[in-house]
C-alpha cells in the first residue's frame, strides 16, 4: 500500500520501490493507492512507466484506488 503524496518530491522513491517489488516488471504486482492523498504528474509518470515495463514482460500490474 502506498500512502501520502506521490509528487515530484516522492516519485523517484516510489518508483524505485515499485521497480524492486515487481523485479523490474517481470513479476505480477498490485499497487494499492487508496492511501494516496495527492497524485501529481510525476507520480502518474512513475505508474505509467511501471505499467509499460509489466506489459513488456507479460506481467500483471494492477492499480487499486478509491
Amino acid at each position: 500500500m502506498v500512502t501520502g503524496d506521490i509528487d515530484s518530491a516522492t516519485a523517484a522513491y516510489t518508483g524505485r520501490h515499485i521497480t524492486s517489488a515487481s523485479r523490474s516488471g517481470a513479476a505480477d504486482l498490485t499497487v494499492d493507492l487508496t492511501g494516496v492523498t495527492h497524485l501529481g504528474s510525476a507520480g502518474v509518470a512513475v505508474l505509467a512507466d511501471a505499467i509499460d515495463r509489466a506489459r513488456r514482460q507479460n506481467a500483471d500490474f494492477i492499480l487499486i484506488s478509491r
